[in-house]
């Protein structure tokens, strides 16, 4: 299934010049029609089988309304990924990834999608670098974690990176949150 919404992400960035906007349902609309497409040419074996459902149609649109976000968690996951291959490719030692590769983190979604003023338009551009995360995630779940008591034991190699990545997302940052470092 991912890899059709992936392959109607492609096509429709070559009809449109940009991934689907964020917040706009007719992009996503338009994506799940394009995959549906893409699905009926495919030969049966290579199919994706009940694309009709309501839920796969929606895993489509959930794809299409956050394709144009760029998450730090996600970012740093690729980045590491990413790096490990080049290291495989330069010295020869063990065999990069030499197919497709998806991450699915769906289940980071919340239960029921994101009602639809929580990720407006108004409300992403009101989040200003917090943006994407809204687009994502909704303005309430952005807020839970603005307003985090966070207690972090030690800031070596890991907890390092564990600052960074709240640093980014806006952890503990707003009143009532609280970020303590051991």
């Amino acid at each position: 299934l991912l890899h059709l919404g992936f392959r109607a992400l492609d096509e429709y960035v070559s009809s449109h010049g940009a991934l689907p906007p964020p917040a706009d349902a007719a992009a996503a609309d338009e994506l799940v029609e394009i995959a549906k497409r893409i699905n009926a040419a495919s030969p049966p074996e290579a199919a994706v089988r009940q694309l009709e459902l309501p839920a796969r149609a929606g895993v489509l649109r959930q794809l299409a309304l956050g394709a144009a976000a760029v998450l730090p968690p996600m970012s740093a996951i690729f980045g590491g990924i990413v790096g490990q291959e080049v290291i495989k490719a330069a010295v020869h030692k063990f065999y990069p990834i030499h197919q497709g590769f998806y991450l699915d983190s769906f289940d980071c979604l919340p239960e029921g999608g994101v009602p639809v003023d929580e990720c407006s338009t108004a409300a992403i551009a009101d989040a200003g670098r917090y943006g994407d995360q809204v687009a994502v995630f909704g303005t309430s779940m952005v807020e839970k974690l603005q307003r985090l008591n966070v207690f972090l034991v030690g800031s070596g190699a890991l907890g390092c990176e564990f600052l960074k990545g709240f640093a980014m997302m806006g952890v503990s940052c707003a009143d009532g949150g609280q970020l303590t470092v051991t």
